[in-house]
């Protein structure tokens, strides 16, 4: 047992009530239950969509809790909403660090939480739903004593409190939560919660997905594929196309990532600089053994001692080949040699290697450090080297990200420009102005987000290679002098 390998969850009706609003009154109040219900059966169906209620977590482990208010009653969404919440990393980290995706999840059984949407979040996310038996009340009297501690330490002190949305009443529940569990001393295990919870290994705090993320995770599931050259996929033996599909970022994989590394080592052999380039074969590399291979740091290790000392065979004790690694690059230091560790397709690499590259940084000779390292991945390594992620904080702290952005502000005549002055054309001989308005219109996408219109722009080199060589073409095969913005509209 440790801290997120259980949660369980509960819905209570909260002791504020929406009334009828009155005047000036904001209808929000404190009202005795029973004298709410006594003869009134037709005020509760009255105001079933306005009262509020209150879903309470408890982590098992630690006796963290984590309170959330809704309007609506006990449903699925509002279930879902709760559970992610839960999970995600609160602004406060400091003060607030409950968060990440547990192991198992306990609820009573009932429609919203026995039903289809709650039950595929958790599959996404890995998490194991235990259902309770009917008539075993003691199964969760955790979560039970919780919905009494909020009601007893938190919601009866705030009768002399005037709330007048359901955010304030959050707001206050947040601060109330940061201090209950930071503060109180548990009777169990003798820390306050957070202090217990804070035990949790590294392994076992898993990070969930960002919010929206985790919300289109209820009613749908990430399915991979490649985008094909003509900005079409392939699923279900139907191809379709996603040039305007929102946030489908077509060009992110060909934003010229490999183009700089290849620059990087053509300068050092022009310039003739002594810069030992290391770059460890990533072919067939995931972040996990169910999917591919893993790279893990004696694999790094290898690929250093054979760069910087090709004829050294390596030590087979781990402590003594990093012991060799260490004395090798700091040789080849003093014969005037810079080392760097270059690795491609790095959102591949799994965490605990992302953790251990902060060890090969910090070797040093004296102050001098023996290696630097370059990482080149697409957006999912910006998402785990994310400061909100605590498993590499270390990393984090230490690295620099640059984000190579689309070729917007009128980066894009530029581009084309010099593209087609390598090989010595104009490119006003090939391309009229209204063309490379068109490319920049066909490779941006709309979209909806919360009733307002964003625009994601995929002009990539990649992606605005391939689309003006697709209308070149077609220009040629209709035997037309230049491309114009039909032809291109019509790629």
């Amino acid at each position: 047992m440790h801290p997120n390998h259980v949660w369980q969850i509960d819905a209570s009706l909260c002791v504020l009530f929406y009334l009828p609003v009155s005047g000036k009154d904001t209808g929000l109040r404190m009202m005795n239950a029973d004298e709410f219900y006594k003869n009134k059966p037709k005020n509760v169906v009255k105001i079933e969509q306005d009262r509020v209620w209150r879903y309470v977590v408890t982590d098992h482990c630690s006796g963290c809790l984590f309170v959330w208010y809704v309007f609506g009653g006990e449903n699925s969404e509002n279930l879902c909403e709760t559970f992610i919440q839960a999970m995600q990393p609160k602004a406060e980290r400091l003060q607030d660090p409950f968060c990440g995706v547990p192991v198992n999840v306990m609820l009573d059984p009932g429609s919203a939480n026995t039903g289809h949407g709650f039950k595929h979040l958790n599959k996404q996310l890995g998490v194991n739903v235990i259902i309770n038996k009917v008539g075993n009340p003691r199964a969760k009297g955790q979560v039970e004593n919780g919905n009494n501690l909020v009601e007893t330490q938190f919601e009866s002190r705030l009768k002399l409190v005037r709330i007048n949305s359901i955010e304030q009443l959050q707001g206050l529940a947040n601060r109330w939560m940061r201090y209950f569990n930071g503060q109180k001393i548990h009777s169990r295990h003798g820390m306050s919660r957070y202090k217990a919870w804070q035990k949790i290994m590294p392994e076992q705090l898993i990070i969930p997905p960002p919010t929206e993320y985790c919300r289109e995770l209820v009613l749908s599931k990430p399915e991979e594929r490649k985008v094909n050259p003509d900005l079409t996929i392939d699923f279900g033996g139907r191809k379709y196309d996603v040039r305007n599909v929102p946030f489908v970022l077509v060009g992110e994989s060909g934003a010229g990532k490999s183009t700089l590394r290849e620059d990087l080592q053509d300068r050092i052999n022009r310039e003739g600089r002594q810069v030992v380039v290391i770059e460890p074969y990533v072919l067939a590399m995931e972040d996990n053994d169910q999917k591919g291979k893993t790279l893990k740091a004696v694999h790094i290790a290898e690929a250093i001692l054979e760069a910087v000392s090709p004829n050294t065979s390596p030590k087979r004790s781990p402590e003594a080949r990093f012991r060799q690694i260490h004395k090798a690059l700091a040789d080849s230091a003093k014969a005037g040699n810079k080392h760097v560790l270059v690795i491609e397709e790095a959102h591949c690499l799994p965490i605990p290697t992302l953790k251990h590259l902060k060890r090969f940084f910090e070797l040093k000779n004296g102050f001098e450090r023996l290696i630097g390292i370059v990482l080149i991945g697409q957006t999912e390594l910006g998402q785990k080297l994310s400061e909100n992620n605590p498993n590499v904080r270390e990393v984090v702290q230490r690295c620099e990200v640059v984000t190579l952005l689309p070729l917007t502000d009128g980066k894009l005549q530029g581009y084309l420009k010099h593209k087609f002055e390598r090989v010595g054309v104009n490119v006003a001989d090939v391309l009229t102005d209204n063309a490379i308005d068109a490319i920049a219109a066909r490779l941006t996408v709309t979209s909806r987000n919360k009733n307002q219109l964003q625009q994601q722009s995929l002009l990539y080199p990649l992606a605005v290679n391939n689309l003006v060589s697709a209308a070149m073409n077609e220009a040629a095969s209709l035997g037309f002098a230049k491309v114009d913005a039909d032809i291109v509209k019509g790629i």
